[in-house]
Formats: C-alpha cells, structure tokens, sequence
C-alpha cells in the first residue's frame, strides 16, 4: 500500500487560485496579484493543452519569486519536479515552502511523500514529526503514520509494534469500512496481538465474506473459510464464535459438496451462549418446518438477550404462523422500539404492516415506461430474437422435450389465471450452456444444457409435465413476461426509443436484481397452484449454487441470496397467508354468532375476517374459495351497513355458508418423497348499493370468472342482488346456480322463497320453503320465513302458530324475539 505517494500527488493538484470573497466590494487586484494569475493561467496552458511540464515547472518557479509563500504553486512545482525524475530539487521545494509556511499540515504531509519518494527517510521522519505535533489526528497525517510503522512492527520491532498498535485504530477509523486498504490494517491489528487461532479465525471470516461479495472463486474461498473456522475449532474445542461461523458456512449452499444443514445445526448447538447462533438455528429449523424447535432456540436467545430485535422479530413471525397475532405484534414492536434505523427494525416494520396497518409505528413510518408501437413485429426485435437463437445453438424444432415444456406451460397458464391474454411460446436451443429465458413478447426458451443437468442430478426423473423442477423454472419465465420484467427495464425502453438503431440481444432477456427476486416468488406460488410441489425450484438453485454458476448479469442476486429470499418468503409470508385464511374463517364464524346478541361486535369481527383474508389474496392469485368468503364478509357488512327495513333480507331470514378450506392446502419445503401437490383445477341497482355490497358482487363474480359452476359463489351472488333488492337478477343468477357442485338445495330454496314473497307470489313461496325446511342446512331459516310468508297471505292463524313454533324450536337470538313479536300481533282467523 503506497499511502505516501498518493497523499503527496492529492496535495500537488489543489487548486491554485483562491475563491473570491463572498459580500463586500470587490477590490482591483494589485499588479503582483496579477501577474500571479496570469502564471497560473500559462502553468495550466502548458500542463493541459501543451503538454509541457517543464514550461509549466518555470511558470511555477516564477510564481514563488514573486510570493515564497504560494502554498499551491510550492506543491505544485515539486509534483512536477518528482514527475521528471528529480525528486532532491521536489525535496528541496518543499523545504523551503515549508520555511514560509510552518504551520501548514498539508506542506509538511507532502514533503512527507516526496521524501519518502526521493528514499530521504531522515527528511521524511522529520516531516511526519513536524505533522504529528501539528495535527495528530489528521487523516492523511495518521495514515502515513500507520503506513511507516506497521512494516518495522511486523518485523518484530518492539517499539514500533506498540506504536502501531496505538495508531491502528485511529488508521481504521480513517478508512473505508470494507475497502482493501481497512481490511489489510484490520487483519495486521490481528496479527500483531500474537494470538495464532485470532488470524486464522479472521482470515476465515474474510473468505467466507469474500464468498458473497464476488461470483468468482466461490467454492474455493468458502473451503477456506471452513477450513480456517474447523481448524480454530481442532485448537480450541470450545471456541463458540468458531462453531457459529462454521454453521454458517455449513448452512450456505456456496459451500458446494460441504452444503450440509444438519450438520450446520449441530455446530449452531455448540455455540448456546451466542444469540446470533441461536437465530440462525432458528431459521434452519423453520426452513424444515420444526417450528417448534425455531420456538425454543430463540426463547433461549431472548431469554439471554432479551432486547435482540432479530430474535424478536423472528419470533414475532413463528407467532404470526401459529396466529397468535397480539403476542408478534409485540415482538415486531419490541424489535423496532430497539433501534428504528436498524435492518432488523426495518423488516420488523414490515411484518407489523402486514399484521396492523393502524399500529402508530406504521403510520408514523409511511408519514416520515411505456413504448408506443408493435415492437414486437418491428424487424429490429425480430433480427435481435434471430440472433439471440443464433448465438444459443439454433432452434431444435424437433426436441422430445417440446411436449412436456408445452404441457407444463399449459398447466401453469391455467393455475395462474392468466389464461390466454399471454401468447406463449416454448422452444429448445442447441447450446450445452445451463439456461433458460423469456423474451418480452412471451417466447419462452430452454436450452439443452438445462436438460442435461436435470437429468444428470435427477436421472430417475423423467422430463415430463410432472418434472416440478422444470416446472419452477418455466414458472418464473413466465412470471417476467407477466410483469413485463424486460420491457419496464430502463435499458430496453432506451434502445427502444431509437429507430434507426439495432437491438443488442442480452437487452432482450435483461431484468433487475429486485425483478429476479419477484419472479422467484411469483414462480413459486404458481408452480405449488398447478401442483408442483415448492421444493422444486429451491433444489435448483442450490444446485446452481453449488456448482459455481454465477448471474447473467452483475445487478443479479447470487444463487445464495436467491435460496434465502426464496426460503423466507415460503416459510413466512405464503405460510401466514394460509394461516390468515383460517383466521379469517374464524373471525366470520365468531360474527354469524355475535349477529343474534351484538351487533357492534359482529361488525368488528367481519372486518377482521376480510383483514385476514384480505391478506391470503395480497399474497397468493386469486382462490374462488378465498373470493367467495370475502364476498360473504362484505354482503353481510352492506346488510348490516342499511336500513333493514329498505332490504328484503331485513325482513326475511337466510344464511350464508362459509368455505372451511381454500382448495390449495399449504405444504412445507420439507420433501417427503412425494411431490406431488393436490390443489385446484383449472345490470345492478347501484343507487341502492352501498360500497360493501358492490364489493360483495364484484368479488362473488371474480370467483365465478375462475370456476363459472361454483355454486357457492353464484348462490351468494343471488343473495347479495336480493339484499340489494334486485329482484331480478337475484332470479336470473339463482337459476344457474341450482344443481351446482356444493350447493345444496335448501339453500336454493330458501332464496327461490324470499324472491317469491318479496313478488307477492305467496303460494310459490310457501312451496320453496316448505322443501328448504325438509334439509337441516335450511331448516331454521325456512321455518322463519313459511310463518312469515303466511302473516302476508293473510292467514293469520296459520302464520301465528308457525312463529311460536319457530320460537319454540329455536329460541335464542333476535330472530326467535321477532316471532314472539309478530306472534302477539296476529289475533283472529
């Protein structure tokens, strides 16, 4: 490290003229002051535009005749002296500036450098004093200093080494964390303390770091790093900072055939005092679904530390997957309240978002391209696709594989719900290079690279539309042609813009790190919808991973960071999403039962259950039965929002039936063996409407859009028109909702029921219900409404005795008061 030299070059290139004075009037420069500048002004000329320093050195030379102070012109003359190979008259030109100006650090901190550059250690020694008495903290001042003592003190100098030692930290405190210059003072600190496993336990750590920071040398830098933390471990069995670091590298796919988690888990174990080594364990154990173990180690790591935001806040995420909403809320603001400008403060906040919108933390953190054209057909996209095909081996328009991609592809369109608004393409080309890729205009190509390698690690494995790892691969082509990953990349859009230009074919398949990151997660979820099971494209990676690939491009996340990311995202939030929507058919349920003794709590409940299940349909496409539950949520919310005497369910009793599932059932990154996933196949009133039953209308026809012979859907659709009053559609819809899959016919009949009394068709409605009150589903609401539809025809006695009867059989809640009520009114025949 040549600190010296570069000071001294710094110090030579200050400017030579100074800055005007703000304010005040401006005074005419004295003769001397002119002549001055118009040196500098010729010194330029010959530096810049003449190449000549020896005109430039003379110009200088003039100026220091003129005033032997000249601070700038002084340093800039030895520079010029030291670049011409005359470094005793750069030595001498600073000497004799230093004369005029004794209290200038910087004159004293480039003689330093010319000196040391002329090999005057004298001249440089009592420079460096000179410097030392003036500023002693100086950064270039210190640099030197370190610079200039750390050789004799690693050659065993006694003095110097205590020397070094005391100004090594103010060196470190000088430079750029992270920067080659810190880590070489960093790691001579270390070695100068004569503490052997120190260094090798530093040097380690510096390899494993160096394994995340570049694509190059992986495997061999992270051999390194195990290699250095087992051997601090055969020398200090004990030594818990080396099982924790070992663990790590142990528990990173970078360490290729040493990728070992359970192994990484047992050198975690040794390490019990450290808190850090507790929450990595933790994170390993959620990763392999043992939520349970996850618990305990960060219990231990709070219970030892009980203010560490990490541990709180991935303790607030295992609470949050076993819905314990209140006890990680507190975690997450334990987490932030620790330190707000954290990393762990920021993810914290995050999660509370996500869990309470309203929290003051939240509130208080949110306070403080398109391109015109088909360019798709344009012959310059088209020449670009042509030799980006070129480039790859050539199509092969015969590949055995094309069935299997065509199939998967289909599968995964359908499980997307993206149907055929994307006209997708697949294609095999010839290179052995491991690839696959999209296009912007959704031609999707495999090469046959990416072939060889899935059935050389998975040679049991047919290539097939069964095959889940190919299938997470397509998943996530798919994913950008999507989200126009290419097409929004600022890069694109410029080469777009000019017409007369060609396209370079890497700008066709360029996305961003943060475009990688959302393919990977929307891949997932779309792969585990079409049945694949989520393990498929993680095992890749990893396997990429191992084997040293590096990203396409430099702005691309690591394999490594891709795992993690991966990991995190379906052990947490797609895992809390099929939580939420267990929590949210909880909360429904709790208010169908407050709605017969407390209505404000019914209300707050069905906002809590659409808060839950609001979440699963932020994270995961949309489910019809998710949609469906929604649209109960809010059509019960609109009836209670409105004057119940303006609304035919006001007056007449039905029910709304929940979904207990969603048809997607989450599955852990746990293998068992068997991948396979079972999931899903494939003109209003509105100034009646209030915002929740539009709501309602809107999302019972989204899930209809996804399967239109869901009954439960299309019969809440009905309902939601008749409690809107909307006789007619309410009819039309209800029609094709009887005999549809898990729809029963009670159901159907009772609000076959309602819409004939609601028309005046008594006799029509009584019949509906008396076959709604033959199934239990119905049997409760249909007795209701048969003694409700009788009071209207007239037949008061009948409809007498049919309310006590209700009332008897069924004599709690509101419902079993309005029939005694109406009970007591009817008298006579």
């Amino acid at each position: 490290m040549v600190l010296a030299g570069a000071l001294a070059i710094a110090a030579a290139v200050s400017p030579v003229t100074a800055a005007p004075r703000r304010g005040g009037k401006v005074s005419k420069p004295s003769k001397k002051a002119l002549q001055i500048q118009r040196h500098e002004w010729m010194a330029q000329f010959h530096l810049v535009r003449a190449g000549d320093p020896v005109a430039a050195a003379r110009e200088y030379e003039a100026i220091l005749r003129l005033d032997k102070t000249n601070l700038s012109a002084g340093m800039a003359l030895a520079q010029l002296y030291l670049r011409a190979d005359k470094p005793k008259q750069a030595v001498d030109a600073l000497r004799a500036l230093a004369k005029k100006n004794g209290k200038a650090v910087e004159v004293w901190v480039a003689l330093i450098g010319v000196a040391t550059a002329a090999k005057d250690d004298k001249t440089a020694t009592e420079a460096l004093g000179k410097a030392v008495a003036l500023a002693p903290r100086h950064r270039e001042v210190v640099l030197i200093r370190y610079e200039r003592v750390r050789d004799r003190a690693l050659a065993g100098d006694a003095a110097a080494k205590a020397e070094a030692l005391e100004v090594g930290p103010l060196a470190l405190a000088a430079l750029r964390p992270g920067s080659a210059a810190y880590r070489e003072a960093e790691r001579t600190m270390v070695k100068l303390t004569a503490d052997p496993v120190a260094l090798v336990v530093y040097d380690a750590k510096t390899a494993y770091d160096a394994a995340f920071e570049s694509g190059f040398a992986i495997p061999e830098r992270m051999r390194a790093a195990r290699e250095g933390f087992e051997s601090c471990i055969a020398t200090q069995p004990a030594n818990q900072e080396c099982h924790f670091h070992l663990g790590m590298v142990l528990g990173s796919v970078k360490a290729g055939e040493s990728y070992d988690p359970a192994r990484a888990l047992a050198e975690l174990a040794l390490a019990p005092d450290l808190p850090q080594a507790l929450i990595e364990t933790a994170r390993l154990q959620r990763a392999r679904d043992k939520n349970g173990e996850a618990r305990a180690a960060l219990e231990k790591a709070l219970r030892g530390h009980p203010g560490h935001a990490v541990a709180h806040v991935e303790l607030g995420i295992l609470d949050k997957l076993d819905g314990k909403q209140p006890a990680a809320i507190g975690h997450f603001v334990a987490a932030i309240e620790k330190d707000r400008f954290s990393a762990a403060a920021e993810r914290a906040l995050g999660e509370l978002t996500q869990l309470a919108p309203d929290h003051p933390l939240v509130t208080q953190g949110v306070m403080f391209g398109n391109i015109e054209g088909d360019v798709f057909s344009s012959d310059k996209f088209k020449a670009a696709v042509s030799l980006v095909e070129q480039q790859m081996g050539g199509v092969e328009t015969d590949a055995p594989e094309l069935p299997a991609l065509r199939d998967i592809v289909g599968r995964l369109q359908a499980a997307s719900g993206v149907g055929s608004r994307f006209g997708f393409k697949v294609a095999v080309l010839g290179t052995r290079m491991i690839n696959a890729f999209a296009m912007p205009d959704g031609s999707m190509y495999v090469t046959r690279g990416m072939f060889d390698f899935l059935k050389k690690n998975w040679p049991n494995k047919p290539i097939d539309a069964k095959h889940d790892v190919l299938a997470h691969v397509m998943a996530h082509e798919l994913t950008h042609v999507i989200r126009r990953h290419t097409v929004q990349s600022h890069i694109y859009q410029e080469a777009m813009k000019d017409a007369n230009a060609g396209i370079e074919p890497a700008i066709l398949t360029h996305v961003t790190r943060l475009h990688e990151i959302e393919a990977d997660r929307e891949g997932i979820v779309m792969a585990f919808l079409a049945g694949y099971h989520p393990r498929g494209g993680i095992q890749l990676m990893e396997l990429l991973g191992k084997e040293n690939e590096i990203p396409r491009h430099l702005d691309h996340p690591t394999f490594d960071e891709r795992v993690q990311h991966l990991t995190e995202y379906w052990t947490n939030d797609v895992r809390y999403a099929f939580v939420s929507f267990k929590l949210g058919v909880g909360a429904l349920d709790r208010a169908a039962k407050f709605e017969g003794n407390d209505l404000g709590k019914a209300v707050a409940a069905y906002k809590e259950g659409i808060e839950h299940l609001g979440r699963f349909r932020a994270t995961l496409p949309a489910q019809k039965e998710v949609l469906h539950n929604l649209g109960v949520a809010h059509a019960k919310l609109g009836v209670l929002a409105m004057n119940a005497k303006d609304l035919p369910l006001g007056r007449w009793q039905t029910r709304w039936s929940l979904e207990r599932d969603s048809a997607a059932r989450y599955a852990g990154l746990v293998d068992d063996g068997d991948n396979a996933v079972k999931t899903r196949g494939s003109g209003d009133k509105k100034g009646r409407l209030n915002w929740q039953l539009r709501e309602a209308i809107g999302l019972f026809k989204e899930a209809l859009a996804l399967d239109e012979n869901y009954g439960k859907a299309r019969l809440g659709l009905a309902g939601t028109y008749l409690a809107a009053g909307n006789l007619d559609d309410a009819d039309d819809t209800l029609a094709k909702a009887a005999g549809a899959t898990g729809v029963k016919t009670g159901e159907v009949e009772l609000v076959r029921g309602i819409i004939a009394g609601e028309r005046g068709q008594h006799d029509a409605a009584l019949a509906a219900f008396t076959r709604a009150a033959g199934e239990a589903v119905s049997k409760q609401a249909a007795s209701y409404n048969r003694a409700r539809v009788l009071q209207l025809a007239g037949k008061k006695a009948e409809a007498k005795a049919a309310y006590l009867s209700y009332a008897k059989a069924f004599p709690q809640g509101p419902w079993a008061k309005a029939a005694t009520a109406a009970a007591d009114t009817l008298d006579g025949p």
